[in-house]
């Protein structure tokens, strides 16, 4: 399917662009090559947060697929209009937005426990559902470049539940 091979290649390629953006930008630089678990490589720390590769990968992905049902596959070569009239290319404005939401999504997550907020096991069972979709429709490329397992799947979608 066309759309799918756009949308994945699109969603590698910001992936790939925000990890280097990220390290070349200094962000954790004692982190950036250190590991988690021995297929976790750190991408920048936020707080106490270690996000890793696969955790990017996913953000990335989600988010791409929602700018493209929204915008249309033509979205990437989109360029907006910025401060002083400079034209930002739209992978430049999903970066952004990426990093942003695992900001967010962690902070919330954090706080979960202050706030009494537990996954019901509906919430659960969805959880499972949807990271078993999400994973089968990976490649083994996919999964090996962008160091996934289906624990870290669950994971991200787990905190974005709550």
């Amino acid at each position: 399917m066309n759309k799918g091979f756009v949308s994945r290649r699109y969603i590698r390629i910001v992936a790939l662009m925000m990890v280097l953006l990220l390290v070349l930008s200094g962000c954790n630089k004692d982190k950036k090559q250190e590991k988690v678990d021995a297929n976790s490589t750190v991408v920048f720390q936020y707080g106490d947060n270690i996000v890793t590769l696969g955790e990017v990968y996913i953000y990335s992905k989600t988010v791409g697929e929602r700018y493209v049902r929204q915008y249309g596959e033509d979205v990437w070569s989109l360029n907006l209009d910025g401060k002083d009239g400079e034209k930002i290319p739209m992978t430049d404005v999903v970066k952004e937005e990426i990093v942003e939401e695992i900001v967010r999504v962690k902070t919330l997550v954090a706080h979960a426990g202050e706030y009494k907020i537990e996954l019901s096991d509906v919430e659960k069972n969805n959880i499972t559902n949807e990271a078993t979709v999400f994973y089968e429709g990976l490649t083994d490329q996919d999964i090996a470049d962008m160091e996934l397992n289906y624990d870290k799947v669950y994971k991200v979608m787990e905190e974005n539940t709550i």
